[in-house]
């Protein structure tokens, strides 16, 4: 998903959950990011995270059982919009 300089891709796969984000960035983005993920029920396993000129964040995600929530990947690519916009 591309909007307005936003880029956001969210791939699921069997209980794992990848997510690329490209935006500008803004004071208190990838903690508010970080919550947003937990709050879907993903534990992040790996993250790579740039800062330089726009906020990056590449992650992969597994699913918190005991926290699973249903959802989609567009829902997650909605969430982290909002939260970046």
């Amino acid at each position: 998903m591309d909007v307005h300089g936003f880029q956001f891709d969210v791939e699921r796969r069997e209980g794992d959950t990848r997510i690329e984000i490209c935006c500008a960035a803004k004071p208190g983005l990838l903690l508010s990011t970080v919550s947003t993920l937990e709050a879907f029920g993903l534990d992040i396993q790996q993250c790579v995270v740039s800062c330089f000129n726009d906020f990056g964040l590449q992650a992969s995600c597994s699913e918190n059982m005991e926290q699973r929530a249903v959802m989609s990947s567009e829902d997650i690519k909605q969430a982290l919009f909002r939260n970046a916009g």
